[in-house]
């Protein structure tokens, strides 16, 4: 399976080169993977997301989006921007994402996202080591808890 991995590195003029990078990934018809790998904990998953979420609109070839950029206490809601995107993706089915913790907002956001998206079938919230499969959500309605 075609894959690439992306290392992010604390760069002059970082947004343009990210940018420049989706476009080139949104471009090409036989990535069947991302992985986005950061060792450094700067403030960049805004940009990241952004440019998931454009890559999740467009793409017809991506099955595997992976992202180990750490999103940081507080910053989960820019992940959100991603799980919109992915409600209209037919091609991805695996999404694994470095994250503290599952809000609501993003718990409520999955419950959407399962709903709609019929191809994702494993998401993996990582931190926490929390799986989540769409029959686990659709088999059990209570999941999310209270």
């Amino acid at each position: 399976m075609p894959s690439t991995t992306v290392y992010q590195h604390h760069l002059f003029g970082r947004q343009k080169i990210m940018w420049e990078l989706f476009l080139a990934v949104g471009v090409q018809k036989k990535l069947e993977g991302l992985t986005f790998v950061s060792v450094d904990l700067d403030d960049s998953f805004s940009e990241l997301a952004e440019g998931i979420a454009s890559l999740v609109r467009y793409t017809t070839t991506l099955q595997r989006i992976e992202n180990r950029k750490h999103i940081n206490v507080g910053e989960e809601h820019q992940l959100l921007v991603v799980l919109d995107a992915l409600k209209k993706n037919s091609s991805i089915n695996v999404l694994l994402i470095d994250v503290q913790w599952v809000t609501p907002e993003i718990a409520a956001s999955l419950s959407e996202l399962f709903e709609v998206n019929n191809t994702l079938i494993f998401v993996e919230l990582c931190n926490t080591a929390t799986e989540i499969s769409t029959n686990e959500v659709a088999n059990d309605p209570t999941w999310f808890g209270d």
